[in-house]
């Protein structure tokens, strides 16, 4: 039933979605639109896994940890496009950059408090899916603050609810991140480094330098936010700013050698030293 049924709704509704895009609207409007569609999916998908259910426990868990966050992202993406772009500033580019910015760090603050999940989700883990993902579980798990499961217990977990928005912030960070790059094109100001410099390295090895110059504070006496730097290198070395943004949460996500751009460097340095010196 999942799979021939559940899947193929979510399925026929990013068609549709994909076809809007292609008609001539406004993003307000496209997202309202699109904030339409999506809701008449949930309500008939709802309906129908009330009816019918599930053959198995790992049919439900495929469920709630793939099939309704992928829906639900498209609601809660749709939703905070159309709020952050009806409060847009309409005013000078520079102004709106610092609005949409603004918009990024509110995102990376819930990376932070959701890490845990993200990388759970990210690294394919399983061990806890009967207690993340299968509904009426009588106790709420510690660092959740998703009380859909208790309102809804029929058609909610504990975490399919704050998956979805991992997906849908996701999505959001990457959009916001283009615009910020579009309205830096229109201004005609690439910077003094046009071309000049080409990043070799891998993004997750800048990344590293981004935490450590923010961490350390020595750019404005810390007075940059990590949004601002990653603006700064993107235009330096002409790299799409929604991936060092994706690399930036790899290394925050590390467990095991968090920092191995930076090892290279200090190996580097203390060679050239040692090899000055000898």
């Amino acid at each position: 039933m999942e799979k021939t049924v559940y899947s193929n709704m979510v399925d026929t509704l990013e068609d549709k979605l994909n076809k809007l895009k292609q008609e001539n609207h406004d993003v307000i409007t496209q997202a309202g639109i699109a904030i339409g569609l999506c809701l008449i999916t949930y309500s008939e998908l709802k309906t129908i896994v009330l009816k019918n259910g599930f053959e198995s426990d790992k049919e439900e868990i495929n469920f709630f940890k793939y099939i309704k966050p992928r829906l639900c992202s498209k609601i809660t993406f749709y939703r905070k496009q159309y709020i952050i772009e009806s409060h847009r500033p309409k005013s000078t580019n520079t102004l709106q950059i610092e609005f949409l910015l603004k918009e990024i760090e509110k995102l990376q603050l819930f990376f932070e408090e959701h890490h845990a999940l993200i990388e759970y989700y990210r690294s394919r883990q399983t061990i806890f899916d009967d207690k993340y993902f299968k509904r009426n579980i009588t106790e709420p798990l510690m660092g959740t603050n998703n009380y859909a499961y208790l309102t809804d217990p029929q058609f909610s977990t504990v975490y399919d609810g704050i998956l979805a928005d991992i997906l849908a912030y996701e999505s959001l960070e990457k959009y916001l991140a283009n615009e910020i790059q579009k309205l830096q094109h229109t201004e005609g100001n690439s910077g003094p480094n046009d071309h000049e410099y080409v990043w070799t390295g891998k993004l997750t090895w800048l990344a590293e330098m981004i935490y450590g110059i923010v961490e350390t504070g020595v750019i404005n006496n810390g007075n940059i936010s990590v949004n601002k730097l990653i603006q700064l290198f993107s235009k330096i070395f002409r790299l799409p700013s929604e991936d060092i943004y994706n690399a930036y949460r790899s290394v925050y996500s590390r467990k095991t050698e968090p920092l191995i751009f930076i090892e290279k460097m200090r190996e580097a340095l203390l060679k050239k030293i040692n090899d000055k010196y000898k």
